[in-house]
């Protein structure tokens, strides 16, 4: 699909959008849905720009192949979980240290 239009506020919106993904995630760090809204608003900034241009250009964009990014992610979440177990304690318990 070509739309003038689009793609011009698209080339404005994207960047304010992922600049505002920041702050939600910083304002809200520590505030339930902090790093969940922001993350909802940083992936709709990529996908208006898949419907405004085509996936590949967003793609592109994104710099790392996003199968990447989710087995990061995954093995981060399993990697938090499995210190738990390694201290005797249910997986995924919080492990804090005191110097």
């Amino acid at each position: 699909m070509f739309s003038l239009i689009l793609r011009t506020t698209t080339r404005f919106l994207l960047p304010l959008l992922l600049l505002f993904s920041v702050f939600l995630l910083l304002r809200g760090h520590n505030d339930p849905g902090g790093g969940f809204v922001a993350g909802l608003v940083a992936s709709a900034a990529f996908a208006l720009y898949a419907i405004a241009y085509d996936v590949k250009s967003a793609r592109q964009m994104l710099r790392f192949d996003p199968k990447t990014i989710i087995g990061l992610g995954l093995s981060l979440a399993i990697g938090s979980g499995l210190l738990g177990l390694l201290r005797g304690q249910p997986f995924l318990t919080g492990q804090w240290v005191y110097l």
